[in-house]
C-alpha cells in the first residue's frame, strides 16, 4: 500500500480488489447499522422550557453497536454513552455515506481523497470497521491482519 499526498494537497492510494469490495461493503454495513440505531433509539427528554434532546433510552442490543460505544467512548459511563450516542450514529452515517460516494468511488482500486471533510470521515469510518472487525474476528490469530491492514490504511491517511 502506497500512500501520498499530491501538491495539489489530495491524498491518493490504490486498493487491491478484494480490499476494496471488503471495504465498500463494511461501509454500506456501517452506515445501515448507523440508521437502524438512530431510527430506534430517541427519546426525548425535556431540557428547560420548551426544549427536548433525543437522547438514547437504553443501550443498544446490538453487540456491534456496543463495541463502537465503547471503542469510542472507552473511558466513558454507559450513562454518558447513551447522552452522546445520537452523536455518534449521526456522525458515523455521514461518514460512511461521504466514504462510498467521494472516496471509494472507483472501480479500479484507486483511492483520492480530495478535502479535509472527506479524510476525517474516511478515518473515522475506517476505525469503525476496524473495531467491528477485532471483535468479530478477533485482533490476533488467523483474521488479525483484516484490522491490521484497515488501521495502517487510517494512519497513512492521517500521517500523509
Amino acid at each position: 500500500m502506497h500512500w501520498r499526498r499530491r501538491e495539489d494537497g489530495v491524498v491518493t492510494g490504490r486498493l487491491v480488489d478484494h480490499r476494496l469490495a471488503f471495504l465498500r461493503g463494511e461501509m454500506g454495513s456501517l452506515q445501515r447499522l448507523a440508521r437502524r440505531r438512530l431510527h430506534a433509539m430517541p427519546m426525548l427528554m425535556p431540557f428547560g422550557t420548551g426544549v427536548t434532546f433525543a437522547v438514547s433510552g437504553a443501550l443498544p442490543d446490538d453487540e456491534r453497536c456496543r463495541v463502537l460505544l465503547a471503542g469510542f467512548m472507552p473511558d466513558e459511563p454507559d450513562w454518558v454513552r447513551q447522552w452522546w450516542e445520537l452523536d455518534l450514529w449521526s456522525r458515523l452515517e455521514a461518514c460512511a455515506r461521504r466514504v462510498l460516494s467521494h472516496v471509494l468511488v472507483h472501480d479500479d482500486g484507486r483511492v483520492e481523497i480530495a478535502d479535509p471533510d472527506s479524510a476525517d470521515s474516511f478515518v473515522m469510518a475506517v476505525r469503525a470497521v476496524a473495531l467491528i472487525a477485532d471483535h468479530r474476528f478477533g485482533a490476533d490469530g488467523d483474521h488479525g491482519w483484516v484490522t491490521g491492514w484497515l488501521r495502517r490504511i487510517a494512519d497513512m491517511v492521517i500521517s500523509s
